[in-house]
């Protein structure tokens, strides 16, 4: 359960990074100003100044809202960049009790969610999250592999659509290397490239029968699916390993 949400946390901070640093939020959160709140810090005549909140928390530790609030926050005062700095080793038995409830009912009876089968998420992500690991993660990825992946391409979304997207190329990817494929992972994440646009950015996805990109977006939390793909399969930063090893959460 921790792994989980650490996933989905470190998702949306990367992405929301990568955002600003791509300058994709100055139209798109324009709306989130309050005129007269923030401060104007000027460019000077040889660089362009960054403005950043580097100390943050949330309810992830001892602050008192969630990550997409500080990130309103910040998008309200005009700001560049923001670091959501929590604490670490505080414990919460609580998440732990119902964490461990989770994992047994995702192992033993799955059937107790509603059916998910068209969602090639809910066919990797017990293995990339480590609910299921071992030759029993090998088993369950190798079944379905030919169902959800369109060679050259990428994974699919659902079953019933022929349209792969980029992030769950991804995060696919690093579920390969988590079980030890990494030859086939590194395949896989190649064919990414096909669908990254000349500013850098990923589209999110392909509709392969009509050879188009859609939609006609390039989010920023695709190419963060990419960024940690890259970085667990490279072992470019010092967190590179925390999906692949289920004793660093």
């Amino acid at each position: 359960m921790r792994k989980y949400l650490t996933f989905l946390y470190l998702f949306f901070v990367v992405s929301f990074s990568y955002q600003v640093m791509s300058h994709q939020l100055a139209g798109s959160f324009s709306s989130y100003r309050i005129p007269g709140r923030a401060i104007d810090f000027p460019n000077t005549s040889k660089y362009q100044t960054i403005v950043a909140d580097l100390h943050t928390h949330s309810v992830f530790s001892d602050g008192h809202v969630w990550p997409n609030i500080r990130v309103s926050e910040a998008l309200r005062d005009d700001l560049d960049a923001i670091a959501i700095t929590e604490h670490l080793g505080m414990e919460r038995p609580q998440w732990t009790e119902k964490g461990r409830r989770l994992v047994h009912v995702l192992r033993n009876n799955p059937d107790a969610f509603a059916p998910k089968k068209r969602w090639a998420m809910d066919w990797y992500y017990p293995v990339l999250c480590g609910v299921i690991s071992g030759k029993e993660a090998e088993k369950r990825i190798s079944e379905k592999w030919n169902e959800f992946v369109v060679e050259e391409i990428g994974c699919l979304c659902v079953l019933d659509q022929p349209w792969v997207t980029i992030a769950e190329t991804a995060e696919l990817a690093i579920t390969l290397a988590k079980i030890g494929n990494q030859d086939k992972a590194y395949e896989l994440l190649s064919w990414t490239d096909k669908c990254r646009d000349k500013d850098g950015a990923y589209w999110m996805g392909k509709q392969y029968s009509e050879n188009v990109f859609w939609p006609a977006e390039k989010p920023g939390w695709t190419s963060a699916a990419v960024i940690l793909a890259t970085d667990a399969l490279s072992g470019l930063s010092l967190g590179s390993e925390i999906f692949l090893k289920d004793d660093l959460i």
